[in-house]
């Protein structure tokens, strides 16, 4: 779904709740604890139409559009930014480690079998998950 649709879909629900708040209160003949509910869920969905609204023309519009190009490219900058911060203050390079999900993602959007760990930039990416123990475990 575009940004657009996103947008159309959150004013339709909008309105709906709008419609549905003052059929609670005319029911009701005054407020209820419905209308009330209603009424808050009809003023949030108007806040985030209004967020969608300014996404008209925004870089952010890139990422609805283009999911894949546009985590590409803030990886490569998020990755190389850390590396070259690394190198430039003589520190170890990190090791990074995203749920096995992650990977899943990454592998789709690359098109190929992402491999683990991932070294790129000289930060090393590893897939996987921690998990709190009592105990240690050999």
């Amino acid at each position: 779904m575009s940004w657009e649709q996103h947008r159309y879909a959150v004013e339709r629900a909008r309105d709906r709740m709008k419609r549905h708040h003052d059929a609670a209160i005319q029911a009701n003949e005054g407020v209820s604890l419905q209308s009330e509910a209603a009424g808050s869920d009809a003023e949030m969905l108007d806040e985030v139409a209004d967020f969608l609204k300014s996404l008209e023309g925004s870089k952010a519009r890139d990422i609805w559009e283009n999911p894949g190009e546009a985590f590409v490219a803030d990886w490569n900058k998020a990755i190389c930014e850390l590396s070259n911060f690394c190198a430039a203050w003589n520190l170890p390079k990190p090791d990074m480690v995203f749920h096995p999900l992650w990977r899943v993602r990454m592998s789709t959007i690359a098109g190929q079998q992402i491999g683990s760990p991932l070294i790129y930039a000289g930060v090393r990416v590893r897939f996987g998950q921690f998990e709190s123990c009592d105990v240690l475990r050999p």
